[in-house]
């Protein structure tokens, strides 16, 4: 079966599903899933497979990044898992910020921590431009993306250091929520400290400032362990 239901591609180079995605559809609510076939274009999904439509299920996950949490453990079931891939920041003032760096946090709708808090490696600004840094990592969320609450968001502070006080400090914020996983390019609007993980008190920091569209940009992957 070249194709799954509803358009869900697997990479090009796996020839049938593996026994292991077989199982992460399942864990997706799939039923009626006959072990000894690759027929599988009958299943019926829950919302949380109506939510990756149309997206490509990788089999090997990405590569893992000294400091942060590792690709989870290998699970009997298969599981879908969730990776965050951070890219581009663009903030006046970036360059005079004193080791700036992402910190990402998974959150539930009612704020409560879902995923402990995953700081990235230092931002990499270009002297030409001391608007923008880049960071490029991928974050793995370490819970299936099949047990993730309705509501769970994913919530990204911008973090620097502040010499005189001898501590880190966080410039601003901003999140996704994931009611719909997109294969797409993202880009966030910061918003002013403190970080709010309830989002109920969001002040925007400044969508453009000097001709700067202040942003943070991040794609999101889908691959079975």
């Amino acid at each position: 079966c070249a194709t799954l239901v509803d358009g869900i591609e697997p990479p090009m180079e796996l020839d049938v599903i593996s026994s292991m995605c077989r199982n992460a559809l399942l864990a997706f609510g799939a039923q009626d899933i006959d072990p000894d076939t690759d027929d599988i274009c009958d299943l019926k999904l829950t919302p949380w497979a109506d939510m990756i439509k149309g997206l490509t299920i990788s089999a090997r996950p990405p590569q893992d990044v000294e400091g942060l949490l590792p690709t989870p453990a290998l699970r009997a079931d298969g599981a879908v898992e969730l990776t965050v891939v951070l890219g581009r920041v663009s903030l006046v003032g970036l360059s005079t910020l004193v080791r700036p760096h992402l910190r990402l946090t998974i959150v539930a709708g009612d704020g409560s921590v879902i995923d402990p808090a995953q700081p990235s490696p230092m931002l990499a600004i270009d002297p030409s431009e001391p608007t923008t840094g880049d960071v490029r990592c991928s974050v793995h969320l370490q819970h299936p993306v099949s047990l993730l609450q309705r509501g769970t968001t994913i919530v990204i502070e911008l973090v620097h250091y502040k010499a005189e006080k001898q501590m880190e400090s966080v410039k601003a914020f901003t999140y996704y929520p994931l009611t719909e996983i997109s294969d797409r390019d993202i880009e966030l609007d910061w918003y002013k400290k403190p970080t709010d993980f309830t989002l109920k008190r969001l002040k925007q920091y400044g969508k453009e400032k000097n001709g700067v569209r202040q942003s943070l940009k991040l794609a999101l992957e889908l691959f079975c362990v």
